[in-house]
């Protein structure tokens, strides 16, 4: 039963301690840290949200030609291979 006191005390302090140090280490107000986090209001996270999704929707279409040229360049090679097999 010791035991398990310890650990809950060591547990309690640890975390005065964090949060202590946290406040005091805080580089910025609480109005500030919420700022930043929320980024102020559901306007700025719609816009990030649309930039993320754009550059998503960029990269795919990147990708998508590029695979698109690969399977263009694979198909030309085979059928070169093809009409250069001796025929049987």
């Amino acid at each position: 039963m010791a035991e398990g006191k310890k650990k809950k005390g060591g547990l309690l302090f640890g975390a005065i301690v964090g949060v202590a140090a946290g406040l005091l280490l805080a580089p910025r107000t609480g109005k500030e840290s919420r700022e930043k986090l929320f980024g102020g209001g559901m306007a700025a996270q719609k816009d990030r949200l649309r930039e993320a999704m754009g550059a998503g929707m960029e990269s795919a279409a990147d990708r998508s030609e590029s695979l698109r040229e690969k399977i263009e360049e694979t198909r030309n090679r085979l059928r070169e291979q093809m009409s250069q097999a001796p025929e049987e």
